[in-house]
């Protein structure tokens, strides 16, 4: 409510709205939704590309709950039809030689777009970060990982991360001008303390988090959470049934 997470109070919108979401995933044709889907993206990838002012359909530069309702819908719709570049299914080191060459042409058309106007690459709904953000999930989705226990440890941690280092009072007191002192020392020192930076950050927020879950179960907090959640799938659910069945008479 307080809006000092941008990305925790979309989520929660899109939690709201998964089930008309994921309705529309599994109701929808394939190419219908894949075209109103590629022509969106396309279309705001380009007016992202162009200038920052412009919110059609209050996409704002990809902060905002209808940006992140576009990514689940394209994600959904990824992961139902299995869409695969097919000519990498063998080689997916592809998918990423291809992300980098995508990301190296942004970048130069960035640049020479900021030579005639203000433009940043960096936007979210650019259309060329759109291109690799499917790109990246296809990558991932081919990948074939047995049980890891680091990869369970980390994908269970990742939204705590998240949540800790952009608390208002660790970025602020904590985080912020941490590396100032490194200001005029040699730029591959500066990228070698980013970089370890980064990783300790993610590593000790892992760990907090980790704790976090053990001192929820122990409270028995979790129980609490689960009871709230099944009842509200339940009336999710009965929605969901309802939205069907009146479906099913229009149909008839």
């Amino acid at each position: 409510m307080s809006y000092s997470y941008w990305y925790f109070t979309y989520y929660f919108m899109i939690l709201l709205l998964m089930p008309l979401l994921n309705l529309i995933i599994d109701k929808a044709n394939k190419t219908c939704i894949l075209s109103i889907l590629a022509f969106i993206g396309v279309l705001i990838g380009i007016t992202a590309f162009f200038t920052s002012r412009v919110t059609l359909f209050d996409f704002s530069n990809g902060y905002t709950v209808s940006w992140l309702a576009y990514l689940y819908l394209v994600g959904g719709v990824v992961n139902k039809y299995k869409l695969r570049i097919k000519k990498f299914d063998n080689h997916n080191w592809l998918y990423l030689l291809l992300y980098v060459v995508i990301a190296g042409v942004s970048v130069l058309v960035s640049f020479g777009a900021s030579l005639i106007y203000s433009h940043t690459m960096f936007y979210y709904t650019n259309l060329f970060n759109i291109i690799n953000c499917v790109i990246l999930l296809m990558f991932f989705a081919n990948m074939k990982i047995k049980g890891n226990k680091l990869i369970s440890f980390l994908s269970a941690t990742s939204f705590g991360v998240y949540l800790i280092h952009e608390q208002p009072f660790v970025r602020e007191h904590i985080i912020t001008n941490s590396l100032a002192v490194l200001g005029d020392s040699n730029f591959l020192v500066i990228y070698a303390f980013v970089i370890l930076s980064a990783v300790a950050i993610y590593f000790i927020c892992s760990i907090l988090e980790y704790l976090r879950q053990k001192l929820f179960k122990l409270l028995r907090v979790n129980k609490v959470i689960d009871k709230i959640n099944l009842k509200c799938s339940e009336k999710y659910a009965k929605i969901s049934e309802k939205i069907e069945g009146a479906n099913q008479q229009n149909e008839q």
